[in-house]
């Protein structure tokens, strides 16, 4: 039985200020991240620090809003399944907004099923989502506020009962917010919804999923703003407070007022919601990105008390009702906290009469605006009162997010989640994040003028206690940063779509105070399409180019050292070796040249230590690892002093110097290599400063250093470029793709091309000079894919695809007797060239071993199997023949390799195919017989189109012909996994963002 398991993910998330939602669920799937990658939605757990799933295709654009629909009650999570994290939405730039279910069990299973159960939509790119759970009824509320431990935001403002219902508020660019009533019980057991139209017209009334009951989930209130004021941030909350239950909608907007409503929502099973206009919150002179709602802490208990004062007095005597703390980021780099309390019909008298007693003392006040009537939807004649708390004045740049810290501490380090108490301390304390690269943490003054929460006329002093952040350039800003459950952690998404975390846990009685943030290792990824892939010689690392103009290089860190977490180990990105000014178009891991292997140089143990890269850009760049990351690469392997593999990576990061990195210039594009003064420790303990007591920015820079551990994105922006060694100049256009052959002696790339001569494939020699040693003219239009055939072939010949519909092959004229991958005198030449596509051609890739054959594929949808005949096994080939041609795909064909091994059953081939539409299947077979073993699931699979396939060498075994007489020597991974399974390794590289490896089983 074949299948394909999914062991890795890598994927950005996208640059939105509210793509990213921590869920503060305790128990079985509680605690995990739901980011927007592209047009889809992905699953990511902090704690193992790996992305466990991606949820499929919905969405026709990028994801630009997830919120959780959270529960903090064990009844009702038993009731929905036993488990936590199991609803979701999401908005997109498609103006769909989606409900997501998960299906699975939680408690018994990592899989991670997640349908679509209900739709809405808007007519333009939704800008927010936020979701308060509804209580039982909507009539006269007992309690006065909502439960300390539920701190609602503006990413998911959720307060959890029995009743199941959640109300969901949408903005949107088309200038509306929608309301969105969702009956949960009723929505669990629907089919998923069907697939999304083109038609962005706004839903009916009557429901936009017509699959689903007409009162399951329903737009049940729309309101619209002008042009100049479209909303781009919204948040829920109940209104504290006793009398009639309301929902406060907080709606921020681009012209930077926020405004509020008070809704009464006890009819939203008929499908209308009442609501008024309350009031305006003006200050912000610019965009208002985030909204954040929490309780007042500093009343809370008396709010809670059920023996309170109706006139909201509390036991001090101040006139305080009960209210909720509303923080507002804006553009115009600030942040602002509003305090929003309901203000009972005799507060309102003995403020009038107050009024009336300052008027008659001074004439100018006869001049002002009379005081806000009633409210008619409080009773009474009470009305809602809103004032300024605090001005936050300290970023540098646009302050996009807002969040509050939960007032909820574990009993527990780390990240067990399963056990909270009350802080000791129940001061609110606001964490906001800007496009300065910083995170301010506040928190009120105890010495502030006024006491914690202000008293009528007086406010309270709000001082930034902790920043977090990064000094690099490279990290360009924060879009958004939320809690965990606990408040010990913190998570922030940046402009480079990496997640950066710190924790605050205190061990031992050690971090007094809470004051000192630990950064740890966290999810990355592109944040734009990845064109190409390449396994290092010995399968060790996978590197990938994208246009987001960088490359990543990503590794199975085993671990060296006793004291690494389980959250440690698995595929993580080990370096950054390349951040350029041009999208990456193509990379090609270099093997160690076999020339000049020998006892003094063990290039074959230490494996690929040289990738070329060619960008839109006319130069090729080579580059060479620098020690610290030899050192790094050591250490991730395991087994420290056992393996020979080990022993020689160590003794090359030596000889290349482990305090050796590289630099890239402000105003440059070619990594300039550099050496720490004094060195560095080989150890590379701690290569991150923490913060200092003041919480200033001024820590030490990060240098290149040996790592004991996976990087934290600090260290991946900074200190793990690579030395770019050389520059290949000769092509005139933006080079297309790259090889290189496995002997490590010959590289080809080819470029963008118009016309023949540009078409042409440069060939040079790999090695100290780098020269050029000729061009093989062939294709007229662009070389689309470039294979050399494999090292057990015993045969040189290069694989050559063009967009003009031709295969070409390519071969020496005269074999060298040095061995295989030499120019030699006479050169190479053109062999062969057939048409092998009605259509353009995408990729092409060789067979192993001795099959001699290669697959092509195209916009055609076909994928195609050619025998290359020879008279003489090693010759030049003679005729090239179709063998056999797959069924049509429903899609183009994209992407297609074979398999470095045959199967076990059978010897056939292998071989994988990718698609436009992000489908990956694995065919097997030989000469015109082939069968599909396997296709990928539509959630593992790609969400676009899969742009590059590689496998990886050894079939992922990472085990080489002189390990076996070693027994203790492992000289890499055993496997995809790390977990000791068996099975063949397959990377694909995708349009939608990201990088998947598979781990595949065939008979």
């Amino acid at each position: 039985m074949a299948r394909a398991e999914l062991e890795y993910v890598s994927a950005g998330c996208n640059r939105s200020v509210h793509a990213a939602a921590w869920n503060r669920e305790r128990g079985p799937g509680g605690g995990l991240v739901a980011y927007g990658t592209h047009s889809t939605v992905a699953v990511y757990d902090p704690a193992a620090a790996r992305v466990v799933r991606t949820v499929g295709k919905a969405h026709d654009a990028p994801v630009t809003a997830v919120s959780w629909l959270e529960s903090d009650d064990d009844a009702s999570a038993a009731a929905d399944g036993g488990g936590r994290g199991l609803w979701m939405a999401s908005g997109g730039s498609d103006g769909a907004v989606l409900l997501w279910h998960r299906v699975d069990d939680p408690r018994v299973s990592t899989a991670h099923e997640w349908v679509v159960v209900a739709r809405g939509a808007h007519g333009a790119p939704v800008t927010d989502v936020c979701a308060l759970e509804m209580r039982g009824g909507g009539g006269t509320r007992d309690d006065a506020s909502p439960s300390p431990s539920s701190s609602p935001s503006s990413s998911s403002a959720c307060i959890r009962d029995s009743s199941g219902v959640y109300l969901l508020a949408t903005a949107s660019q088309d200038c509306t917010v929608r309301m969105w009533r969702a009956d949960l019980a009723a929505l669990a057991p629907r089919h998923p919804a069907p697939p999304p139209t083109a038609s962005t017209d706004p839903p009916s009334d009557s429901g936009p999923n017509s699959d689903a009951p007409h009162s399951a989930f329903r737009c049940v209130w729309t309101t619209t703003t002008q042009r100049k004021a479209t909303p781009t941030s919204a948040a829920l909350a109940w209104l504290p407070g006793a009398g009639p239950a309301r929902v406060v909608a907080a709606v921020g907007c681009a012209d930077g007022n926020v405004r509020l409503h008070l809704c009464d929502v006890s009819a939203t099973e008929h499908g209308c919601v009442d609501a008024e206009h309350a009031a305006t919150l003006e200050g912000h002179s610019d965009w208002v990105r985030d909204l954040a709602f929490t309780e007042d802490a500093s009343d809370a208990s008396d709010a809670n008390d059920a023996n309170a004062e109706v006139d909201g007095s509390n036991d001090d005597g101040s006139d305080r009702s009960p209210g909720l703390l509303l923080a507002s980021a804006s553009q115009d780099r600030t942040a602002r906290i509003w305090r929003v309390s309901r203000k009972d019909g005799d507060e309102v008298a003995k403020g009038a009469a107050d009024a009336a007693d300052v008027t008659a003392s001074f004439a100018f006040m006869r001049l002002a605006a009379p005081p806000k009537p009633p409210s008619r939807l409080l009773g009474g004649g009470a009305r809602l009162a809103t004032h300024l708390e605090a001005l936050l004045q300290g970023h540098d740049d646009w302050v996009l997010s807002a969040a509050w810290r939960p007032n909820i501490a574990p009993t527990g380090g780390g990240f067990d989640q399963s056990r909270k108490t009350r802080r000791s301390n129940p001061r609110p304390e606001l964490l906001t994040a800007s496009m300065d690269r910083s995170l301010i943490l506040w928190t009120p003054s105890a010495s502030g003028a006024g006491e914690l929460g202000g008293g009528a006329g007086g406010s309270t002093v709000w001082m930034a206690d902790v920043s977090l952040g990064e000094a690099a350039a490279s990290c360009l800003g924060f879009y958004g940063a939320a809690f965990d459950a606990v408040g010990k952690s913190v998570l922030a998404h940046s402009h480079g779509g990496a997640f950066h975390l710190w924790t605050n846990a205190e061990v031992d009685g050690s971090n007094p105070g809470g004051r000192e943030w630990t950064p740890r290792a966290a999810c990355t990824g592109h944040v734009a399409d990845v064109t190409c892939a390449s396994w290092d010689s010995r399968g060790r690392w996978l590197l990938t180019g994208s246009r987001d103009m960088t490359t990543r290089l990503h590794a199975n860190w085993n671990g060296g050292v006793d004291d690494v977490d389980d959250c440690d180990r698995g595929w993580r990105q080990l370096a950054r070796p390349q951040v350029h000014g041009h999208a990456v178009a193509c990379v090609a891991a270099l093997p160690p040249n076999e020339c000049e292997v020998d006892g003094s140089n063990p290039g074959r143990e230490c494996g690929s230590i040289v990738f070329v890269s060619g960008s839109d850009e006319k130069t090729l760049r080579v580059f060479e690892a620098p020690g610290p990351f030899l050192g790094t690469l050591a250490k991730s392997l395991g087994k420290s002093g056992k393996s020979r593999a080990v022993a020689a990576l160590e003794a090359a990061a030596v000889k290349a110097g482990v305090d050796a990195g590289a630099e890239l210039p402000a105003l440059g594009l070619s990594n300039k290599a550099t050496r720490a003064e004094g060195g560095a420790d080989i150890a590379g303990s701690d290569p991150i400063p923490p913060p200092t007591e003041d919480g200033d920015e001024n820590v030490g820079s990060v240098v290149p250093a040996v790592l004991t551990r996976p990087p934290p994105e600090e260290v991946l922006a900074q200190a793990t470029l690579w030395p770019e060694t050389r520059k290949l100049y000769g092509h005139g256009n933006d080079l297309a793709v790259v090889a290189a052959h496995h002997a490590g002696r010959l590289v080809a790339s080819a470029s963008v091309a118009q016309s023949a001569a540009a078409a042409a494939i440069w060939m040079w020699a790999a090695g100290e000079d780098w020269r050029p040693l000729g061009k093989l003219p062939g294709a007229t239009l662009d070389v689309v894919a470039l294979d050399f055939a494999g090292p057990c072939s015993g045969r040189d010949c290069l694989l050559a695809a063009s967009r003009d519909r031709h295969v070409a092959l390519y071969a020496p004229v005269n074999p060298s007797s040095q061995g295989l991958g030499v120019w030699g005198d006479a050169g190479w030449t053109l062999v062969a060239r057939v048409k092998a596509s009605a259509k353009a051609l995408y990729d092409a890739g060789w067979a192993p071993g001795d099959a001699d054959a290669f697959a092509s594929c195209g916009r055609d949808r076909r994928v195609r199997v050619w025998n290359v005949n020879r008279q003489v096994a090693g010759s030049i080939p003679d005729v090239v023949e179709e063998a056999a041609t797959l069924p049509v795909f429903e899609s183009a064909v994209t992407a297609c390799r074979f398999s470095p091994e045959r199967t076990t059953k059978g010897g056939l081939l292998s071989l994988a195919a990718g698609t436009e539409d992000g489908g990956v299947s694995l065919w097997v077979g030989e000469g015109a017989t082939w069968t599909i073993a396997v296709r990928v699931a539509a959630a593992d699979a790609h969400v676009c189109a899969v742009r590059a396939i590689a496998w990886r060498p050894d079939g992922g075994s990472g085990r080489g012909d002189d390990d076996e007489e070693d027994d203790e020597g492992d000289d890499g991974p055993s496997d995809v996994s790390g977990t000791g399974g068996a099975g063949l390794g397959v990377a694909t590289a995708g349009a939608d963002h990201s990088v998947r490896i598979y781990r595949v089983m065939l008979e």
